[in-house]
């Protein structure tokens, strides 16, 4: 039967002569183990295609769900912790193998003619799998994936001209919420996927009709380079040294092939034993009113984050965006400017030696985002905050009740609740709620007075407004417009505080103005204590804290 349905298929397609071709065409000598790298990157993104998909059926993309759905995944779907981890690692391992390629492309000067176009689909693939990378962190829906997400929509905002356009178009809205992870889950599992797997296919197809790039002359000195006409063009040039480097080599199978069937085999093991040795965890739920989290990308983000510290205040913007755009550009043009036939490591001196000071600074960078731990902010909140933000987590208050864009519809919007009723209303409402209200479906809870106390020091953290003097402004424009703009007006050099108070609690703002230092050592603003009194200091908080969007 099975050589019936073989003829059948030759008839029409004519496979053979392509099966053949493919698998038994001559590979230049020299071919090593540095050229498993490609097919190792495309058996890390199988499994995360495989996973993925596994991962989708019990995952919710909504913030009232996602969170819980992936617990779920953790805890009771089988071997589902152990496909969140692979998954998990694979990503890792995809980052840190298509790095690696590209470094072996580059250094063994693969990119050069005939494969400039291969070379740029490269480096858009590249820029997939971090795309990748990014729009999956959002999914876990917890503290890292919430407020590191909202750096990077920050960052992607500050494009000259498009940014708001660009942080709209991913946010949805004005804050992160359900449109923003519904985008995120569509770029992560589809578009992003879809894109990957075409320019990957194109990139496959022409490595095998373009044929895998010979070694460096210089690490083949057996392979005899024939004598070259001055009337020679490229194209033949290139044609003639290339079948003098086949010669003698190897055939793609079964010598090349098992050297990948074996790269991938290992791959495998080591990528499911991190999973079961160093599974995949989940930090706290996501809380948007949160002002005590730093968010820390994962290790591949890091160079760039401690990168963006390297320029303060106004400059930022060109660290975010302006050279990360050049250095995309620079790269891609790579093959468009070192042209020739020349790959001989003395015949490049220059562009070996820009691409080591690019590989140390990469490293340095990020050995420098590992060592820095996150920095505590200073007085963010009190004890008793903390203790009611973990009371109305516990009783699911977000069952019903939104703040910020996260939670239900139910009740009402708790967002400005703390600028709306004191604590004597709130605390009466807590334990009798039909008392204040007759008419609410809300339920009379029970509370112990630690509860009561600390739920309510919560409350009244959401959107309570502070007076401020009308010197308040005045103190701000002699002590600090001059780096600062607000609604268009003050220096440019540290960032624009114009909506300040949506971003950062009453007590950071008076913490970081006293003393910037003991909150982000690594700031270049000057502390104001000694300068302005305490009773001035909070004045200019409570005006920052006034500007909200």
């Amino acid at each position: 039967m099975a050589n019936i349905v073989s003829r059948w298929l030759e008839e029409r397609l004519e496979t053979s002569d392509l099966i053949r071709g493919f698998l038994f065409r001559k590979v230049p000598r020299g071919v090593g183990w540095w050229y498993t790298l490609g097919s190792a990157t495309l058996v890390s993104f199988v499994l995360l295609l495989i996973t993925g998909l596994f991962l989708m059926m019990n995952y919710s993309p909504s913030p009232d769900h996602a969170y819980e759905s992936v617990q779920f995944i953790m805890q009771e779907v089988t071997f589902g912790a152990l496909i969140r981890s692979i998954h998990f690692w694979s990503a890792s391992a995809m980052v840190v193998l298509i790095g690696l390629h590209t470094l072996r492309v580059f250094f063994m000067a693969a990119y050069k003619y005939p494969r400039e176009i291969t070379w740029v689909i490269g480096v858009l693939l590249f820029i997939l799998v971090m795309g990748a990378g990014f729009t999956g962190y959002l999914l876990p829906w917890d503290q890292k994936a919430y407020w590191a997400t909202n750096v990077g929509t920050a960052i992607a905002g500050q494009t000259p001209l498009l940014g708001p356009l660009i942080q709209q178009v991913l946010i949805g809205g004005s804050q992160i919420g359900a449109l923003t992870l519904t985008r995120f889950f569509t770029f992560h599992v589809a578009i992003i996927p879809l894109l990957i797997m075409l320019l990957m296919g194109i990139h496959i197809f022409m490595v095998v009709k373009q044929g895998i790039s010979a070694p460096p002359m210089l690490s083949c000195k057996d392979v005899k380079k024939p004598p070259l006409s001055p009337r020679i063009s490229l194209k033949e040039a290139y044609q003639q040294q290339y079948q003098a480097a086949k010669e003698g080599g190897e055939t793609f199978f079964p010598e090349t092939i098992s050297r990948d069937a074996l790269v991938a085999l290992l791959l495998v093991i080591v990528i499911v034993t991190l999973a079961i040795i160093l599974p995949a965890t989940s930090e706290a739920p996501a809380d948007p009113t949160s002002t005590t989290y730093n968010p820390r990308p994962e290790w591949y983000f890091l160079f760039f984050f401690q990168f963006l510290k390297l320029f303060p205040g106004s400059l930022e913007a060109i660290a975010a965006i302006v050279i990360p755009t050049l250095a995309i550009l620079i790269f891609g043009m790579i093959p468009f400017v070192d042209r020739g036939l020349g790959r001989q490591w003395a015949q490049r001196k220059r562009g070996i030696g820009a691409g080591v000071v690019v590989v140390l600074a990469f490293l340095t960078l990020v050995v420098m985002g590992v060592r820095s731990a996150p920095v505590a902010p200073a007085g963010e909140e009190s004890l008793l905050v903390q203790s009611g933000r973990q009371v109305y987590k516990e009783i699911n208050c977000a069952y019903c009740h939104n703040i910020n864009g996260v939670g239900g519809n139910i009740g009402p919007d708790l967002s400005t609740v703390g600028g709306e009723l004191d604590e004597e209303q709130l605390i009466t409402y807590l334990q009798n709620p039909h008392a204040m209200v007759p008419t609410t479906l809300h339920p009379k809870l029970q509370f112990t007075e630690e509860e009561l106390e600390a739920l309510t020091a919560y409350l009244l953290t959401l959107g309570a407004t502070i007076a401020y003097s009308s010197e308040a402004p005045e103190l701000f424009g002699g002590h600090c417009s001059s780096c600062h703009i607000i609604d268009g007006k003050g220096g440019t050099l540290g960032p624009d505080l114009s909506a300040v108070g949506s971003r950062r609690s009453i007590t950071f703002l008076e913490s970081y103005t006293a003393d910037p230092g003991s909150v982000l050592p690594e700031t270049t603003m000057p502390a104001y204590q000694g300068i302005l009194t305490p009773e001035q200091i909070q004045d200019i908080a409570a005006y920052l804290y006034s500007l909200k969007e």
